[in-house]
């Protein structure tokens, strides 16, 4: 997925785990740790 150089990345990272398989592991930087995102990889057992 590309997005705009302005966008931020967490903006789009729940569209980017919708193929995560359950019980993946999903590796992210400190730029990735928002609740929401968190609750998005553990609605798909991940």
């Amino acid at each position: 997925m590309l997005t705009a150089g302005q966008k931020s990345d967490i903006a789009s990272a729940a569209d980017l785990i919708t193929d995560l398989p359950k019980g993946a592991m999903l590796l992210a930087d400190k730029g990735y740790d928002a609740n929401a995102l968190r609750n998005a990889v553990t609605e798909r057992k991940a």
